[in-house]
């Protein structure tokens, strides 16, 4: 609590100017009640002086200091009228002029918790220079507008701690595909160095048929090997669902993705493995349906406008290398 010998500026305007929207005036402790408070803390907060008095001078409403008791049983008086309301307020508490008639100050911000209501179920709210009491419109119309308050809070909070991990879920997701395209191709060079195992052990065991049942077991102990190695591995289904899983916290959030054109790369792949199968490498005909469903089975946050280019892209791409190809080759070439 700040104590000034004085009157500090910002109190003697509250003084010169009346009571009001954001100031109360009270002779003495006494005359705080906790209606006060709350009529502050629900409206756009204001200051209460106690050891002030209204006069009216020059034809203007003012205020006096005429003093009031500052002992601690005034001061936790004041205290307890806080912890009264429901829920208590915050409020800061100051005493100025000690050199003369000592007032308190108590300064009551406008609260994120209203609405604050007595024990007793009342509501109040600070409105020109007297305590209103909420109609049910109101009453409803503040709580909803708190709780508005509080989950958008919630929400930005949520949202910023989502993007600021994004760039770490992605570095894991590239990690990821690392470690697995690595596993498979050590598994690969594992199964190739195994079936030349088993192609040299078979050629001898065609020359050696004391050594037959032998290599066969080993053959065996090597399969098994193999198919533990495989099992290792994560299913394609997991990773594609764990792609589809990151698509969606980017497609939320409306960032860019980064695999886009690798996604795009998949797509012009697919496009023209449909049109050989179909004899149409210029994809003179529409593709069939079945290609766009296992596009968006794959990819399903990729727009149809980006799949519709990547089918542009492929048809085009084929169709410069036809005219190139029959054109035949260049003369640095001949």
């Amino acid at each position: 609590m700040k104590k000034y010998k004085t009157i500090q500026k910002t109190t003697r305007e509250l003084l010169r100017n009346g009571e009001g929207q954001l100031v109360d005036y009270k002779r003495d402790a006494k005359g705080l009640h906790t209606e006060d408070l709350i009529a502050f803390a629900n409206a756009d907060g204001g200051t209460i002086l106690i050891g002030v008095e209204e006069i009216e001078r020059n034809g203007q409403q003012q205020g006096r200091v005429v003093g009031s008791k500052i002992d601690d049983g005034t001061l936790l008086q004041i205290l307890n009228k806080a912890q009264e309301c429901d829920p208590p307020i915050t409020m800061v508490i100051g005493v100025e002029n000690l050199n003369k008639e000592p007032l308190i100050r108590v300064d009551v911000p406008r609260s994120p918790n209203r609405p604050h209501g007595t024990r007793g179920g009342t509501y109040k709210k600070r409105e020109s220079n007297r305590n209103k009491g909420f109609s049910q419109r109101e009453l409803l119309d503040t709580f909803l507008e708190r709780e508005s308050e509080v989950f958008v809070k919630r929400f930005r909070a949520a949202v910023d701690g989502l993007e600021k991990s994004l760039d770490d879920v992605q570095a894991i997701t590239f990690q990821m595909a690392s470690e697995i395209s690595f596993g498979l191709d050590e598994v690969k060079e594992r199964v190739l160095d195994s079936l030349e195992h088993i192609s040299g052990n078979a050629n001898e065991a065609l020359e050696s048929t004391e050594e037959s049942k032998s290599v066969l077991e080993e053959l065996s102990g090597q399969m098994d090997r193999i198919e533990n190695h495989l099992a290792e591995l994560p299913s394609k289904r997991d990773i594609q669902l764990l792609q589809i899983s990151i698509d969606s916290i980017i497609h939320a959030h409306s960032l860019p993705d980064p695999n886009l054109e690798h996604k795009l790369r998949i797509v012009r792949d697919q496009a023209n493995l449909y049109a050989l199968q179909a004899n149409d490498l210029f994809m003179e005909q529409e593709l069939p349906e079945e290609f766009y469903q296992d596009i968006r089975r794959r990819f399903p946050f990729l727009s149809n406008e980006s799949i519709n280019e990547a089918v542009d892209s492929a048809r085009t791409s084929n169709l410069k290398l036809w005219e190139s190809f029959k054109q035949g080759p260049t003369k640095g070439n001949e």
